[in-house]
C-alpha cells in the first residue's frame, strides 16, 4: 500500500506535466502490482512454515488443499489434503493462498530433470475435471515421410533381432511371417537409410528387451543378497530403485571405480560382468559416502563425471539430491506399492528429488525389467500392467520426434503421450500400409502388442536415426556404407551407435569415419541395449 501510494503521489506528478495522460486510479496501481508479484515472491515474504499451517500446492490438475504434518529436514514436509492423501511436498512449492489458475506451470517445455518440478505430480489426481487427449482423438501422422520411415525403422530393427536370435519365437499380425530378409535399396520403396542401420548399433522395438536392463538387474540382485535382504520387502525395493535411479544418473564408470575402491572392504563389489568390481551407493551409509567422496572432487577437478549426456545436473546430486532422496525413498516405496497405472507408478518415482520424466521413468523400467524380471508384483500388486499400452514418461528426444510426425509446434505432456500411444495403437495398420509384416514377440503363447512404452524406447533411437539420415542423406550415407561395413563386420573397429552417426554430415563423414576406425572418435553412447548386429557369415550357420 505504501508503494502504491508513493506511485501514486510520483505519477500525479509526472503526468501534470503532460496535458493528455489521466492518472491512474491507487487501487489500479495496486491490482497491477498484485498480479505481477510472483507467486516465488510472495512465498519468500511469508511467515515461517510451522506444524498444523494449512497449505495449498498447485499440480497441473489443479490446487490442493492441505496440512503441514511434520518437517522432514529442511526443506520437505509431509502434507496430509483435503482429500485423504499424504505426500511430500517441498516447502517452496507451498503455497498460503489458493493460487490462481494461470501459475500452473504445465506448459512448461524444460526437460532439466531438476524434481520436484514446479508443478509437482501425484499418484492419483483426482481434480482433473475430466481427461486428457485419447489417442482415438490424434489423428494419423501429418509428416507422411517421417512416418514411413519411422515404421520402416522399426520393421528393420525387429526384423535384424529376428535373424540374430532364429530361435526365438515370433509371430505376425494375422498371417504367417515370410523368411527374416532384409531389403535392398530401392526395393519395396526403400531408401538409402538401410545403408544407416546396417552399420549401427541400437536399442530393440521392445523396451523389455533391453539388454543393459539385464546387466543392471544381475548387479543390483546381488547387491540386494550381499545387503541380506529380500527384494519384495519395501527394505529391499528401497535399496534396489535407489540404485537404478542412481545408474540412470549416469556417472562416468571410471569414477564409479574410484568411490569404489576407497570404500571398506566389506562393502560390496560386483564379482562378474560388465559391471565387474562396481558399486552403486543403496542405503543411507553409502550414499553419505558417495556424497563425501564425490563433493571435493566435483569442486577441484574439470572432470568430466558423467557419461550420459542427457545429465545436465551436475553437483546438485551430491550438494542436494542424493541427501533428499533418502527422505523421500520410503515414501515413494509405499506410493508406488499403492499404484494401479503405470502413470501412478512412474509419478511416484518422480517424487525423488532429480528424477524428472526420463531418469524417473526410465530408473522404474530398469527396475521392473531388469531387476524384477519384469513381475510386476514385487513392487505394485495392484498394478495393470496393460496401462503401459497407454501412457509412458519420455524425454525429448520423442517428444521432437511427435512434434515432428504431427507438424506441431507446440504439445503439453498429455498430448504427447496420446500421440505416442496412437502410434502403438496403429502399428498393425500403419505396417500393412507398407507391405511390412512386423514380427512380434509372444508372451504366454500370445502375440505380445506394441506399447507406448515401446514406441517412446523407439523413438529415442529414432531421432537420432532420423537426424543421421537427413544430415547424410543419400552421398553420406553411401560413404559411411562404404567405409565401416567390412571393418564392422570383420570386427577389425566397433560398431558405431546411431547417436555417434548423427553427429556426422556428408562433407564430414569421410574423415569422421576413418578417425573411427583408427580408434581416434569416441562413443558417448550410453544406452548399453544395442547389441551388435548379425554377421552375414553367421547368418549363413544359422539358416
Amino acid at each position: 500500500v505504501r508503494l502504491a501510494s508513493v506511485l501514486h503521489a510520483l505519477a500525479g506528478f509526472g503526468l501534470s506535466q503532460k496535458k493528455a495522460a489521466p492518472v491512474l486510479p491507487t487501487c489500479l496501481i495496486c491490482k497491477r502490482l498484485h498480479l505481477i508479484m510472483s507467486s516465488r515472491s510472495r512465498r519468500v515474504a511469508a511467515k515461517v512454515w510451522k506444524n498444523g499451517d494449512v497449505a495449498w500446492v498447485q499440480y497441473k490438475a489443479g490446487p490442493a488443499r492441505g496440512t503441514l504434518d511434520k518437517r522432514l529436514g529442511e526443506t520437505t514436509w509431509n502434507v496430509s489434503f483435503d482429500d485423504g492423501e499424504e505426500t511430500q511436498i517441498p516447502e517452496r512449492l507451498l503455497l498460503r493462498e489458493q493460487p490462481m489458475e494461470d501459475e500452473s506451470s504445465s506448459d512448461d517445455d524444460s526437460y532439466d530433470d531438476d524434481a520436484p518440478a514446479g508443478t509437482p505430480v501425484r499418484k492419483k489426481q483426482k481434480r482433473s475435471g475430466g481427461s486428457g487427449p485419447t489417442s482415438a482423438e490424434c489423428g494419423a501422422p501429418r509428416d507422411k515421410r517421417v512416418a514411413k520411415l519411422y515404421y520402416e525403422f522399426l520393421w528393420f530393427r525387429a526384423t535384424q533381432r529376428r535373424r540374430m536370435y532364429p530361435r526365438e519365437r515370433v509371430v505376425g499380425s494375422g498371417v504367417e511371417l515370410p523368411p527374416a530378409e532384409l531389403p535392398t535399396e530401392g526395393q519395396g520403396g526403400w531408401g538409402f537409410g538401410k545403408k544407416l542401420m546396417e552399420v549401427a548399433k541400437w536399442g530393440n522395438v521392445g523396451r523389455y528387451l533391453d539388454s543393459g536392463d539385464r546387466v543392471t538387474g544381475d548387479f543390483v540382485r546381488a547387491k540386494i543378497e550381499h545387503l541380506g535382504l529380500t527384494l519384495e520387502s519395501p527394505e529391499g525395493i528401497a535399496a534396489a530403485l535407489s540404485m537404478c535411479v542412481a545408474e540412470m544418473d549416469g556417472w562416468r564408470v571410471d569414477f564409479l571405480r574410484r568411490w569404489t575402491e576407497q570404500t571398506p572392504g566389506d562393502w560390496f563389489r560386483m564379482s562378474k560382468g560388465q559391471m565387474k568390481g562396481l558399486n552403486l551407493p543403496a542405503n543411507r551409509e553409502e550414499v553419505k559416502n558417495f556424497i563425501r567422496f564425490a563433493k571435493p572432487i566435483m569442486r577441484n577437478e574439470p572432470g568430466p563425471f558423467f557419461s550420459a549426456s542427457y545429465q545436465v545436473q551436475g553437483r546438485r546430486l551430491v550438494d542436494s539430491y542424493y541427501d533428499q532422496r533418502l527422505k523421500q525413498i520410503d515414501s515413494v516405496v509405499a506410493e508406488l506399492a499403492a499404484s494401479e497405472t503405470w502413470k501412478e507408478a512412474c509419478a511416484a518415482v518422480q517424487l525423488l528429488s532429480g528424477a524428472g520424466q526420463f531418469v524417473g521413468g526410465q530408473g522404474l523400467l530398469t527396475f521392473a525389467y531388469g531387476v524384477c524380471k519384469s513381475d510386476f508384483t514385487k513392487f505394485a500388486p495392484r498394478l495393470d500392467v496393460s496401462s503401459m499400452e497407454e501412457f509412458c514418461s519420455f524425454g525429448p528426444g520423442p517428444k521432437n520426434m511427435v512434434l515432428a510426425l504431427w507438424k506441431a509446434k507446440r504439445l503439453d505432456d498429455e498430448e504427447v503421450v496420446a500421440r505416442i500411444a496412437w502410434l502403438a495403437k496403429n502399428a498393425d495398420a500403419e505396417f500393412a500400409k507398407l507391405g511390412l509384416a512386423f514380427p512380434y514377440q509372444v508372451k504366454d503363447g500370445r502375440r505380445r502388442p506394441l506399447t507406448a512404452v515401446d514406441m517412446e524406447h523407439s523413438l529415442c533411437y529414432f531421432s537420432r536415426y532420423l537426424s543421421a539420415h537427413d544430415k547424410l542423406r543419400a552421398a553420406g550415407a553411401a560413404t559411411v556404407y562404404r567405409m565401416l561395413s567390412g571393418p564392422v563386420t570383420s570386427k577389425s573397429c566397433p560398431r558405431p551407435s546411431i547417436k555417434w552417426l548423427s553427429t556426422l554430415t556428408a562433407n564430414t563423414a569421410a574423415d569422421r569415419c576413418r578417425s573411427w576406425i583408427g580408434g581416434g572418435e569416441e562413443d558417448d553412447e550410453s544406452d548399453s541395449d544395442e547389441e551388435p548386429q548379425p554377421q552375414p557369415q553367421d547368418w549363413e550357420k544359422t539358416r
